[in-house]
């Protein structure tokens, strides 16, 4: 009996004023993960996003990607198609990745041809020389097997609706505040070349010019309040 009331006490005595130490393992400011994260509900990592060169990070937007395509852009409709350019972000700061998009909706019956079609004139999607790197190679989505049966051939192309994306890299401010509009405003051109074809004909090929014009926002270089600067830990005192 005695034994069994001196713990019950002691454990009273804990529980009422717990006593935790908690410690955080120091790299001497090495970051030890690298690039962004994206985190499903469970924890677990749904993907990764490293780049090579600190200074060009991708955007939030460029992360999430369709969900947030409803930046700077233009739209155009006519017979044969509708033509929607957007991109993930409509203010961009030095070095960041942006994505481009292109949704492409085909009126009934027309489709166009996929990249690597022989002997036909595929959809193209070219950048203009100006200020972001636009160098990045789009990517065209899988396409289907459409057999000609005028000519009983079968080839790749795009029926109904698809997109295309591009990422592009925003300069570094030094580069890219020359550039600058006097309402802070930089573009990004290009064009899109195709040749809508029907059930009974191929049309003249056209190209659609592209513009997307992003806002220019500067890093913020303001430093967090000292108290909540990192410290350098403070060498313990050496024993007598």
């Amino acid at each position: 009996m005695k034994s069994t009331h001196f713990w019950r006490n002691s454990a009273a005595s804990v529980s009422v004023n717990p006593a935790v130490a908690v410690s955080v393992a120091q790299s001497k400011g090495v970051q030890q993960i690298r690039g962004e994260h994206l985190i499903r509900p469970d924890g677990t990592v749904e993907s990764r996003f490293e780049e090579e060169d600190y200074r060009k990070r991708f955007t939030t937007g460029a992360i999430l990607a369709e969900p947030l395509a409803t930046g700077p852009g233009v739209q155009v409709k006519n017979s044969k198609l509708e033509l929607k350019a957007s991109a993930t972000d409509a203010t961009v700061r030095g070095g960041e990745r942006v994505r481009l998009f292109l949704n492409v909706k085909l009126a009934k019956k027309m489709h166009v041809y996929a990249p690597g079609v022989q002997g036909y004139i595929p959809v193209e999607w070219k950048m203009i020389a100006g200020p972001a790197d636009t160098s990045a190679a789009p990517q065209f989505p899988a396409s289907k097997q459409l057999r000609l049966k005028a000519i009983n051939e079968v080839v790749p192309a795009y029926l109904g609706e698809f997109a295309v994306t591009r990422d592009i890299v925003i300069p570094q401010p030094r580069d890219v505040e020359k550039l600058l509009s006097p309402a802070g405003e930089f573009t990004v051109e290009g064009t899109f070349r195709y040749q809508a074809c029907d059930d009974k004909k191929c049309y003249i090929p056209e190209e659609i010019p592209l513009k997307w014009t992003f806002k220019y926002e500067k890093h913020d270089s303001t430093r967090v309040p000292a108290d909540l600067q990192r410290k350098a830990p403070v060498p313990a005192a050496p024993r007598p």
